[in-house]
């Protein structure tokens, strides 16, 4: 099945983040017990905003890899697209 999930995040808030945990964590819960088959992407957004940054790269590295998500940071301002 080519299913997929972005969850999206903002890099200036805290809570964003928090959301886009709890929201990994049942999207996984589900692929895991089958219910849900598909690849989770786990986007930041607002990477033109570096200095307002609530949430660290290795935060963001650590919950992808926990949940073995793919990692991609983005700006809408700016020509800016980071892929791990």
């Amino acid at each position: 099945d080519g299913a997929a999930y972005v969850v999206l995040f903002d890099i200036t808030n805290k809570a964003s983040f928090e959301a886009a945990i709890e929201h990994i964590t049942m999207l996984q819960a589900k692929v895991n017990a089958g219910q849900e088959p598909g690849n989770i992407f786990l986007v930041s957004t607002k990477s033109d905003l570096e200095k307002y940054r609530t949430i660290t790269n290795d935060e963001i590295m650590h919950l992808a890899a926990q949940y073995n998500c793919t990692y991609m940071a983005t700006s809408s301002t700016v020509s800016y697209t980071h892929l791990t």
